[in-house]
């Protein structure tokens, strides 16, 4: 598991199973035999998913970043890089929207002009922390809501979705329609040693916690992922 740190803020590389980086990129290969389409990856950070593209053969990749930083060090895997949604002045295929929404400020105006970037029949792959997981709820119970430097209640997020939330915000507008959407499980591997995730009985609990989540996301799902397709 790699990590870097930009300006006090922390991006982790979260390839195991039951990830949004993991569910990404087995949606975007599996959805996306042409390497040619068209990706923008909105929110990018240090390039994470566009080094993982990139190495899969992926090559008209662009990205969204705001931190100058993170934009300098992600720009080798990017054709171009914008430092605002505003100036880009054409659609694509594919538009990645990992963990961003929960972070903007007017996330309804900020989602309608992601989704003008979008082709007809493009995918918009997005995630968004869950807010009813068990942890929040346990905490709430005690009367606690504090606020973390990472995950569900990171100190950056301006908005929280429940599982239904999201489902309503995203069929509030038109012209796109929800395909699917699945539950990531809590990054419980990010404190655990590479040898033991890599194991065989590990990979089997990994497996088998994946899918228990994903049969009561609500509770147990830590973030929402929906595949979403812009069908006008």
């Amino acid at each position: 598991m790699k990590e870097c740190s930009i300006d006090n803020i922390k991006y982790d590389y979260k390839l195991f199973i039951g990830s949004s980086h993991t569910w990404a990129l087995t949606q975007i290969l599996n959805n996306f035999t042409n390497k040619n389409d068209s990706i923008l990856d909105i929110g990018s950070s240090i390039g994470m998913m566009g080094n993982l593209l990139k190495n899969h053969g992926f090559s008209n990749l662009d990205a969204v970043e705001i931190n100058e930083n993170a934009r300098n060090i992600a720009s080798k895997y990017y054709n171009t890089m914008y430092d605002d949604l505003s100036k880009v002045n054409k659609k694509y295929d594919l538009l990645l929207l990992l963990d961003v929404l929960e972070h903007t400020v007017d996330h309804k105006e900020f989602f309608k002009e992601v989704i003008s970037k979008l082709n007809k029949n493009g995918i918009l792959l997005l995630s968004v922390p869950n807010i009813a997981h068990w942890y929040t709820r346990f905490s709430l119970l005690f009367g606690n809501f504090n606020y973390t430097e990472k995950g569900i209640l990171d100190n950056t997020h301006l908005h929280f979705f429940t599982r239904k939330t999201i489902i309503n915000f995203v069929n509030s507008f038109n012209g796109i329609k929800i395909e699917s959407i699945n539950a990531s499980t809590s990054p419980i591997e990010m404190f655990i040693s590479k040898k033991i995730r890599k194991s065989f009985l590990y990979k089997i609990f990994a497996i088998i916690k994946y899918k228990w989540v994903n049969l009561f996301p609500r509770i147990l799902g830590y973030q929402h992922l929906l595949v979403i397709r812009k069908n006008d």
